[in-house]
């Protein structure tokens, strides 16, 4: 990808500082807030490895009396700083990875808006160009709700846009998402470290995977992923 492609696109992570996290989630393990920063830093890891320009924006940067607004005023930050694209991230998408990110880059760069579903019906990246974007529609998403991906249909119809769907993928958002994660995952550095934070030992991972996956099975968790949380 050349430079000037690359300065048509930036990312935008949003997210709330670790400590806000863990008390909007409810972690109550110990080390719940170094376990935050892990996933944190895997998604600005990912963000850094395609060397797109990068804006972060945290709970004390953001601006606005509801997540739309905070949202909607941090993407317009980087518009006016004079990207046609922006990619927004969040801070509790294990699977993210820099190659979904560059597709998106691809996806955007062709005219389309972009939408990383995750699986409880919000979304863990959105892609959009500055003309695709629409202040008021945007307010009116259904923000931090399972029926996100739904209005974002709705907006995508209205706005005869052309979208670009990825991969859907599983955000962390209690305490059972950390369960079911170790169970998929239970190697590689991000497992590692966020094993670490939990003091999950192998034995009692297989205990785990004996006595609480059967329960996991029986209790109805949601299944769904986010919507992204700025600093420069």
């Amino acid at each position: 990808m050349g430079l000037i492609e690359q300065q048509q696109t930036a990312i935008l992570l949003f997210s709330r500082n670790p400590q806000q996290e863990v008390t909007a989630k409810k972690f109550t393990f110990r080390r719940s807030q170094e376990a935050v920063r892990v996933l944190l830093k895997h998604s600005l890891r990912q963000a850094r490895k395609t060397k797109l320009p990068l804006f972060t924006c945290y709970s004390p940067q953001q601006q606005g009396d509801t997540f739309g607004e905070r949202l909607a005023n941090a993407l317009e930050t980087v518009f006016t700083s004079g990207y046609d694209n922006v990619l927004v991230i969040g801070n509790d998408s294990p699977g993210l990875s820099s190659g979904l990110l560059l597709k998106a880059n691809q996806a955007l760069l062709a005219g389309q808006l972009v939408l990383g579903p995750s699986l409880d019906g919000g979304v863990y990246l959105i892609g959009i160009s500055r003309g695709a974007y629409d202040r008021n529609q945007f307010l009116s998403l259904h923000w931090e709700s399972s029926d996100l991906q739904a209005s974002w249909l709705h907006y995508i119809s209205e706005k005869k846009l052309a979208v670009t769907r990825l991969s859907g993928l599983t955000d962390i958002d209690t305490a059972a998402d950390f369960w079911q994660f170790f169970r998929h995952y239970q190697t590689g550095m991000l497992a590692r470290k966020l094993s670490t934070c939990l003091h999950v030992v192998t034995a009692f991972v297989g205990a785990v995977n004996i006595i609480l996956v059967p329960l996991l099975r029986i209790i109805t968790f949601p299944q769904h992923r986010g919507p992204p949380v700025f600093y420069q």
